[in-house]
């Protein structure tokens, strides 16, 4: 219930009245005309995001930080998101510290897998 709107109409005295809905902005796309929870286009729909998902249940502050010489042509590139709660690599190495137990199957955006560990 969005502040007392009901089934589509808004009671009242004198009969019920559609709900103008054409001023009202889906927050997935920013198109009109409709709530994001009754969205044509799903927010899942996005070919380019990826889809992992992991539950934080500690209180614990990681900064991760890589410096590169300029120059220095490596081969490798890290993908970083600020938003999201791990980073890959593949380069062992790279790592100040490795957990091996720790596994888990990554799904990707193009429903790729891939197997990582750490």
């Amino acid at each position: 219930n969005r502040g007392g709107f009901n089934g589509g109409h808004i009671g009242g005295r004198g009969g019920k009245k559609k709900f103008d809905k054409s001023n009202i902005q889906c927050y997935n796309f920013q198109k009109y005309g409709h709530f994001a929870d009754e969205c044509w286009t799903k927010k899942d729909s996005q070919g380019d995001e990826a889809k992992i998902a992991k539950q934080d249940d500690g209180d614990d502050h990681v900064m991760l930080m890589v410096t590169t010489k300029e120059d220095l042509n490596c081969g490798s590139e890290w993908y970083l998101d600020s938003g999201c709660s791990t980073h890959m690599t593949g380069i062992r190495d790279w790592f100040s510290s490795f957990n091996q137990s720790h596994k888990n199957k990554v799904k990707f955006a193009n429903d790729s897998t891939l197997n990582a560990e750490g």
